[in-house]
């Protein structure tokens, strides 16, 4: 049996962190967090071929040594335009491209025939605020399946699960979008169904390709 799928490596072949998955291998060689003996046994770990980039990489063996959650905190945010969404400034339309700002404009039209409106809710985004939404799904998500066996990450969940709610993560997050490019905004309507908003968006040479996990995206 191999547990190879438990690793992903970085181009120069060292252990990608954040895999919670190497806390019971390291249990299972009798290291007790917070004992003496607990980093030499748990770099005794073994799952198979190419296991020892993991098991001997320090930072894991002492994150599970001194009963640290295995997941990090969210990053700081630092790029100029990411924080201007985070104070507030979320729906950048002076970055939309002139393409896609006349779609929305047409989307606008087509949706007001038909007594309905059109809300937009996201439009551009800088891929650093792209990085940090996805982060914020990712580890939300990481952390929703190990809490029960690393109640450590209790304050670090809280924290990152406010965050999500704070921006009102509903839908799948992906590591990279059009926002970036200028090419698609997030947007809500109201009144007409969803055959008739994508025959709308149609018209106005707009798609909306993540209806089930993203129906609220449009994009050139």
């Amino acid at each position: 049996m191999t547990n190879a799928h438990i690793f992903v490596y970085s181009d120069n072949g060292k252990c990608i962190r954040f895999r919670p998955e190497m806390f019971p291998l390291y249990k299972a060689t009798g290291a007790i967090p917070r004992t003496q003996q607990c980093p030499l046994l748990a770099a005794t770990a073994n799952v198979g071929m190419g296991s020892f980039v993991c098991t001997s990489d320090s930072n894991e063996i002492d994150r599970y040594c001194q009963n640290v959650c295995p997941v990090d905190p969210l990053k700081p945010v630092t790029d100029p335009d990411a924080i201007r969404m985070e104070n507030g400034d979320d729906v950048i339309l002076d970055k939309l491209s002139t393409d896609t700002q006349t779609a929305l404009s047409c989307l606008r039209t087509e949706i007001a025939k038909s007594h309905g409106t059109l809300t937009v809710t996201s439009a551009y985004r800088s891929q650093a605020y792209q990085d940090h939404l996805y982060e914020i799904f990712d580890k939300r998500k990481k952390l929703s399946k190990i809490l029960k066996k690393f109640p450590q990450c209790e304050e670090i969940f809280n924290n990152i699960d406010a965050e999500n709610n704070r921006h009102k993560l509903k839908n799948k997050v992906g590591k990279n979008s059009k926002h970036g490019k200028g090419d698609a905004f997030d947007a809500n309507w109201t009144v007409i169904g969803n055959e008739q908003v994508d025959a709308a968006a149609k018209t106005c040479l707009l798609v909306r390709p993540f209806p089930d996990d993203d129906p609220v995206h449009f994009q050139k």
